[in-house]
């Protein structure tokens, strides 16, 4: 996006006046997305979501860790579904390497990789 944004092509290229980076939230502030769920219950969806909130809206507030994960994690047509494919092919340069090495995690935790 700041490419197409910025970028040399781009009717808006050397007209930028400012930059700010924004970091992702620290456990004590995105753990308020889920304030009245157990300490373990926010670290487990912590452990998913990081401190992007955009990720955290994606859980059901009535629901449990395993009931988000199964429902709006592991269930294709989710928008976090494919996030990791998506930032893995967006971030880096040969990501089949990092796809083998994950389905290799996978397989030796006894969990089933996606096709």
């Amino acid at each position: 996006m700041e490419e197409d944004v910025l970028g040399l092509r781009s009717p808006l290229f050397g007209r930028r006046t400012g930059q700010w980076r924004v970091e992702p939230l620290l456990f004590v502030s995105a753990a308020l997305f889920r304030k009245n769920k157990s300490f373990e219950d926010r670290f487990s969806h912590y452990a998913v979501a990081g401190g992007v909130p955009a990720y955290w809206l994606q859980f059901d507030d009535k629901a449990g860790f395993w009931e988000n994960v199964r429902s709006r994690v592991l269930t294709k047509g989710q928008p976090l579904y494919e996030e990791v494919e998506f930032i893995l092919r967006e971030e880096l340069r040969e990501p089949r390497y990092y796809f083998a090495l994950l389905q290799a995690i996978a397989q030796a935790s006894g969990g089933s990789p996606r096709s």
